[in-house]
């Protein structure tokens, strides 16, 4: 499991399940996928549900036993971050400059925000459905006056955009994320990617590009060094179950309706078991407005 999510679900191994060994019988078309095995009897199977998943507004997540929580820093060298020792990620600096991304971001409603949403091949990508979902919901101008998705052709394509004032970045990435920081993040927004097999394992990031040698997926606090203020990534072997990454749909749809980002984020993960989420929990954009006195 990942550090949060068994702050949040409590620590068991159904929480984290993916490549097993004759697997219990199967009832849906995304369990116990023999396609990843590594080896003739290995299976990957999707996790434990979460109660939580796109709960309402107003759903307490203690009633459900589960206790949303995020990561605000991790002892990683980012770009331009130095070490903890000279206040890059890590220190109490970076955790600092976190938290005040949040706080910023507090009941500003940015309707000149754009959410984009990028898939990793025309036709190919696990999370299109989803992104095309949330195009036809979010897509009307209001609050976002941009929300796109946009099919990549192939990997020589960037998944970044040059889009400024972003409130949401997701893509399909293969491990690379060219040109991230030519994108322009507003306080509060949110950026990941996935399916990525490790983007949670923070300890052995680098965001150079292109990536290193033995430095696998990029890491989710690339994101959060190129202006995102939380991003989430799995620290085990995800095996493409889709339910263990954020939906997008439910994402806009309750950090848009009020909710924290800690709320909102958790709610769009069914899966969350093997997820680790970093960022400013607290951060409220569309906060409602206080009551006149």
């Amino acid at each position: 499991m990942s550090m949060t999510s068994a702050f949040a679900l409590g620590f068991d191994h159904e929480w984290c399940r993916t490549i097993v060994t004759k697997p219990k019988p199967c009832h849906n078309d995304n369990c116990c996928d023999p396609s990843h095995a590594s080896g003739a009897d290995d299976y990957c199977c999707p996790s434990r549900a979460s109660p939580y998943f796109d709960a309402s507004r107003g759903t307490r997540p203690a009633t459900l036993g589960v206790r949303p929580a995020m990561m605000l820093a991790w002892p990683a060298p980012t770009i331009g971050s130095g070490d903890g020792a000279s206040g890059g990620w890590g220190s109490v600096e970076a955790s600092q400059r976190l938290i005040d991304r949040g706080v910023a971001a507090d009941g500003t409603r940015p309707d000149g925000g754009a959410a984009v949403l990028v898939g990793r091949y025309l036709g190919g990508g696990k999370r299109i459905d989803d992104y095309q979902r949330a195009v036809t919901a979010f897509g009307g101008g209001h609050p976002l006056s941009r929300l796109s998705y946009r099919p990549t052709v192939n990997k020589t394509v960037p998944y970044a955009t040059g889009e400024k004032n972003m409130i949401l970045y997701q893509t399909e990435s293969d491990g690379d994320v060219p040109l991230l920081q030519s994108n322009s993040f507003a306080p509060g927004a949110v950026a990941d990617s996935g399916p990525e097999s490790f983007g949670g394992q923070v300890w052995s990031a680098s965001c150079a590009h292109p990536r290193p040698a033995g430095h696998g997926e990029m890491p989710l606090s690339c994101f959060v060094d190129a202006g995102a203020t939380a991003s989430y990534g799995t620290v085990e072997e995800p095996c493409d179950v889709i339910g263990k990454f954020p939906n997008s749909s439910a994402l806009l749809a309750h950090y848009l309706d009020g909710d924290t980002l800690v709320e909102a984020y958790w709610k769009s993960v069914a899966m969350p078991g093997e997820g680790l989420f970093v960022g400013e929990p607290l951060a409220r954009p569309w906060a409602a407005a206080p009551a006149p006195p």
